[in-house]
């Protein structure tokens, strides 16, 4: 069976890039032949583990989504190969124009998938209020709210309707996401979802990882949706009221890395510690004891699945759907309500202050990730692929 995947960045750090790597060599080993078409890379010098059977194609336009020359080179391809099935990884990038311009038989063909909520557009605008940036930024924001608001429903709207007009197959990250999915399209049956989460990106370890220090570890990329003014809040206010020395380690890059590392300075805020990206990040999982999370929204992160594979308990904002997914409070890890510093300053004080608790909890996290094997949603994307609609 002939898959054809398209998404816009081969290789790159993020977490489409690694489901992709980790779904397309699983198919390899199970008699699927696969070919992958990038519009480039965001991370050139990353080595590329894909199965050796897989066939990489480039646009010759990298990056300029809508070039005919591009349009073209995808057409030959499709004209060449006779795929059975065509899987959308990158359901936000501006390339809807390619399902249009490519007469193909995309209604029996495309698998579009979608890897964050919805409603994410909207969710992008409503986190503005929660930016540290002073009440100039909010009035600016609060004046522009109404506007930005109908202007993201309304092209998130057409979007989702146009790909769920066209496609075969239309998969959400959660149950809990279907929901959202029929709100932000007007449509109230969507006989086409179905909903397969994230496999885990890094090898399954049978081993215990007791021996773990006093550290608590952010994953992330340095950008407002991470919440990253809340950590630092979060930690500032931890450690005033703490007389253990525990630390906190942020693996990260981004935007945010200059105004991050500004105001720890400003703030004094001890016992922080900040490392670069690295492709061994098993390595801090294993050793940390305690995963924070601060999101505003997320769609399936990878970030909470990997820790707890590692035994490294997690703690996080319920602010998005899929987490319930994941995270069962107080027992393979902690939810807070969402934005509330003072109620997570608490949890985590509970946690380092009750080590058997802690344990049992590691240990409970460790079973829970079992469910998102590559083997286990492997499985459900051969189902997939090889199911009719009706």
């Amino acid at each position: 069976m002939k898959i054809l995947f398209i998404l816009t960045n081969y290789p790159g750090f993020g977490g489409i890039e690694k489901v992709t790597q980790y779904i397309t060599n699983y198919l390899c080993g199970h008699d699927f032949e696969i070919s992958i078409v990038a519009f480039g890379t965001n991370a050139p010098n990353l080595s590329i583990g894909l199965h050796a059977a897989i066939t990489l194609y480039y646009v010759p336009k990298p990056q300029e989504y809508n070039a005919s020359e591009n349009f073209d080179y995808i057409r030959g391809i499709l004209s060449n190969n006779q795929f059975e099935c065509v899987v959308l990884q990158d359901s936000y990038a501006p390339i809807e124009r390619l399902f249009v311009e490519i007469d193909y038989p995309w209604k029996e063909k495309l698998i579009v998938v979608e890897h964050n909520s919805p409603r994410y557009n909207i969710k992008t605008v409503n986190s503005y209020f929660y930016y540290n940036r002073g009440w100039k930024f909010f009035l600016v924001r609060l004046l522009k709210y109404p506007f930005a608001y109908v202007r993201a429903f309304y092209q998130s709207c057409k979007r989702h309707r146009l790909l769920l007009s066209i496609c075969r197959r239309y998969v959400v990250l959660s149950n809990a996401y279907i929901p959202e999915l029929k709100l932000i399209s007007l449509k109230t049956k969507l006989r086409k979802v179905h909903s397969i989460g994230n496999p885990l990106t890094i090898q399954p370890s049978s081993e215990d990882y007791i021996a773990k220090k006093k550290q608590v570890l952010f994953v992330g990329r340095f950008t407002n949706s991470k919440g990253i003014d809340f950590l630092l809040s979060i930690w500032k206010k931890f450690v005033d009221k703490s007389l253990d020395r525990w630390e906190l380690v942020i693996v990260g890059d981004g935007e945010e890395s200059r105004n991050i590392e500004a105001r720890i300075t400003k703030e004094k805020i001890a016992n922080v510690r900040i490392d670069a990206p690295t492709p061994n990040i098993a390595k801090y999982y294993e050793e940390s004891s305690i995963l924070a999370m601060t999101s505003i929204y997320e769609g399936f992160p990878l970030i909470i699945a990997e820790a707890m594979s590692r035994g490294c308990v997690p703690i996080a904002f319920d602010s998005f759907a899929s987490i319930h997914d994941i995270i069962t409070d107080n027992v393979n890890g902690a939810l807070v309500h969402p934005f509330c510093i003072d109620e997570y300053v608490e949890s985590l004080h509970q946690l380092i202050n009750d080590p058997q608790k802690l344990h049992l909890m590691s240990v409970s996290a460790k079973k829970t990730v079992d469910r998102f094997s590559v083997d286990t949603i492997g499985e459900q994307w051969i189902k997939l692929l090889k199911q009719d609609i009706y």
